[in-house]
């Protein structure tokens, strides 16, 4: 199992996505727009950020769009 790092601020760092792959650390990268969740989603986990804005009424169809994604929700 690998040790999570996660970026400052919910977005994507693709800089940083080298260095925790190296690393071997699972980078938890976040975004609110179903494209950015299915960018961080791709490489494993995705930080929807800020959760509280939608809630559980914007998770349900966002999850309905990105199928098999993983995205905890933040803030």
């Amino acid at each position: 199992m690998r040790t999570p790092a996660t970026p400052p601020g919910p977005f994507q760092v693709p800089e940083v996505r080298p260095v925790a792959d190296a690393a071997d650390r699972l980078l938890v990268e976040g975004g609110l727009t179903p494209s950015e969740l299915r960018t961080a989603a791709n490489r494993g986990v995705a930080k929807l950020f800020p959760a509280h804005v939608g809630g559980i009424q914007y998770l349900k169809p966002l999850l309905a769009v990105l199928p098999g994604a993983r995205v905890m929700a933040t803030g």
